[in-house]
């Protein structure tokens, strides 16, 4: 049921925005209820941190799987692309997370390495 829930949250973000949904509408749309959202996650904004990670998570390991599926550099090289260019597609989402939970932001997107 989370995943389920955090499918759900990651479309209503794409679609409407962060502050565009409520909890209310996230368990209307699942036909379950308010109460049962709040059981998996406390707040908005434990749901919105628990989606964003999430789907990171899972568009990091496509790319890195079609990286590693790659029989060419060219090929490795045409796949960093291609989930470049997904990514760049909901550069709206990552301005209006930064503006709106600066926090989650940077846990998900600070650098990996301080040079």
């Amino acid at each position: 049921m989370e995943d389920r829930i955090r499918e759900v949250v990651v479309a209503k973000i794409i679609r409407f925005g962060f502050k565009g949904f409520t909890m209310d509408d996230i368990a209307s749309e699942l036909s379950i209820s308010k109460k049962t959202v709040y059981k998996y996650f406390a707040s908005k904004e434990e749901l919105i941190r628990s989606a964003i990670h999430h789907a990171v998570q899972e568009s990091t390991a496509k790319m890195e799987v079609a990286y590693q599926q790659a029989d060419s550099n060219l090929e490795r090289l045409r796949a960093i692309l291609v989930a470049s260019s997904e990514n760049n597609k909901q550069e709206e989402v990552f301005v209006e997370l930064k503006r709106h939970y600066p926090e989650i932001y940077e846990e998900e997107f600070k650098p990996q390495y301080d040079y």
